[in-house]
């Protein structure tokens, strides 16, 4: 017992200087274990019943430094050594090795827990209080294991569990943010898959996917009843009618074919400004062209929701110009919409129930990359207002509560007033979704191209390794439960590992992602290998 107990008491350091109760300095001891920014520990505290407590805290900044060799009057001396660098030691200057640097460390406290709070002491700690490693058991319990999925392991102490609280994860919004080849693909794998399978849930999913990257959730990538579980759930939903290289594509990636649901709407369901976009992206229109529209297509629309719809494109067109009077003004809008009319997700007979993509225990890919970006907007746009008035307009709507993770969202969302057909809804999604039961997931490698009003309502966030300045500042002046130290750590992230911050979890947390049930479908290919072919 004595043994055990000397075990979860392992110390690391002691607390020096000035301390407050949010933040402590201290100096590690000697042939203490390596600590490393986000390493866990815990500090001995005094309650205010005098009783002996421990306070959790994680360390957020590191370093070493050596008095003797930061004085001024050291600097010349140094300069005299003729030593050659391959063979100088801390010796050669005339210290002993046991004094040549000083480990410290800066630790973020956490604090105890109190029922399911975390309470920090109201008083700064004392210099000389003893910091411990953070044992497993402790640790594990500041978690509340109920309504949550485990999407991995902590990174440093690899027997606990990452629980995520799945309640808040979904219906408070979430983002995935990385650079390229960090393995954010891989974790929204994860995710999918772990809020799939939790018990009796059966939460339905849509999953935007404009590189063609998610289908493969389709194939298990290990032999259990979860994997096949998920792999009967899976439906793709692609824009138009069978596209002969989209399918092959996939056959010839994963060894099989997949079964795909052809998604078609008719083109009077979509709002004057997302007509206007598709219009003013492809062709470009004049200020008459634009007004003509704003007069005419809100009519249209409106009798396409009340269920009289234009039967053919020349009705369509006929009446989105009669209003126009100037002839050559009539004839180029009319060629413009005439080529964006063809384009093969549009119907002038019945279109797609979107009901269909949110069914319970379904998990719905829609697979985009066979149609341009702009096409993508359009139909992501329309596809989300279809489903949000649906979840709005009745107590018992006809769909259930449902998750939409949108891939490379700087795609869907970007900032300021950079056009797009799809940015409208999907503030709106983020902002009023909740009430609505309608959970929302952002997810890119471009943050600073993300509008920073819709990322901000996402209030967990799964950070992996992000090098770029511009995205790091961006992420955070929204990700407020991190550190600057934090955003300096990420930079030296392994492939893999995440951190994760915000409601869903009770502190900062660092995991190494668990293995994915699915075969993942975001790898990049080999140059070699593709040349070979």
């Amino acid at each position: 017992m004595e043994q055990n107990r000397e075990k979860k008491n392992i110390p690391v350091g002691i607390v020096y200087g000035k301390t407050t109760p949010y933040l402590v300095e201290a100096i590690a001891l000697k042939d203490s274990p390596s600590i490393g920014i986000g390493r866990l520990v815990k500090i001995q505290y005094l309650d205010e019943n005098k009783k002996q407590e421990f306070l959790l805290g994680r360390v957020i900044s590191v370093w070493t430094k050596n008095r003797l060799l930061l004085d001024e009057n050291m600097m010349p001396k140094l300069r005299t050594k003729d030593l050659e660098a391959s063979s100088m030691t801390i010796e050669h200057l005339g210290l002993a090795s046991e004094i040549a640097g000083m480990m410290g460390f800066s630790v973020l406290i956490i604090g105890r827990k109190i029922g399911n709070a975390f309470v920090r002491p109201r008083i700064p700690l004392n210099p000389g209080t003893i910091i411990y490693m953070a044992d497993d058991e402790f640790v594990s319990s500041f978690f509340i294991k109920d309504r949550t999925i485990i999407i991995g392991n902590l990174r440093d102490n690899h027997n606990v569990p990452a629980y995520i609280d799945y309640e808040k994860l979904v219906t408070h919004h979430f983002s995935v943010l990385a650079m390229t080849g960090a393995g954010k693909s891989y974790t929204v794998g994860v995710i999918l898959e772990e809020l799939y399978l939790i018990d009796n849930l059966k939460l339905p999913i849509i999953l935007i996917d404009p590189h063609s990257e998610y289908s493969s959730t389709l194939i298990p990538n290990e032999d259990s009843r979860e994997a096949r579980e998920i792999s009967k759930s899976v439906l793709t939903f692609v824009p138009g009618e069978f596209n002969y290289l989209l399918e092959k594509k996939f056959e010839d990636v994963h060894g099989r074919k997949r079964v795909t649901i052809s998604v078609k709407f008719h083109p009077a369901e979509l709002e004057t400004w997302q007509i206007k976009t598709l219009l003013s992206q492809y062709y470009g229109i004049s200020e008459a062209q634009s007004a003509s529209l704003d007069r005419g297509w809100d009519e249209i629309h409106m009798e396409a929701l009340d269920g009289n719809p234009p039967t053919s494109i020349e009705e369509l067109i006929e009446k989105s110009i009669e209003r126009i009077e100037h002839k050559g003004t009539r004839r180029a809008l009319e060629n413009k919409m005439r080529a964006l009319l063809k384009r093969p997700y549009f119907t002038f007979g019945k279109g797609t129930d979107v009901s269909e993509f949110v069914k319970k225990g379904q998990i719905s890919i829609l697979d985009l990359g066979g149609i341009e970006a702009f096409d993508q907007q359009a139909l992501v746009g329309l596809i989300l207002r279809k489903l949000f008035d649906l979840r709005k307009t009745s107590y018992e709507s006809k769909i259930k509560p449902f998750l939409t993770i949108i891939e490379e969202a700087h795609n869907f969302i970007p900032p300021g007033t950079s056009p797009s057909a799809s940015k409208q809804i999907i503030a709106r999604v983020a902002s009023e979704g909740r009430k609505f039961g309608m959970g929302l997931c952002i997810v890119s490698q471009r943050p600073s191209k993300v509008d920073a009003d819709i990322l901000s309502q996402c209030n967990t966030h799964f950070i992996l390794r992000m090098m770029n300045p511009k995205d790091q500042n961006y992420v955070q002046n929204i990700a407020e439960h991190m550190t600057k130290e934090d955003f300096e750590a990420i930079k030296g992230l392994a492939t893999g590992e995440a951190m994760v911050t915000g409601l869903s979890v009770p502190f900062t947390l660092l995991v190494n992602i668990k293995k994915r049930r699915m075969k993942h479908g975001g790898v990049t290919p080999s140059i070699k290998e593709e040349l070979e072919k």
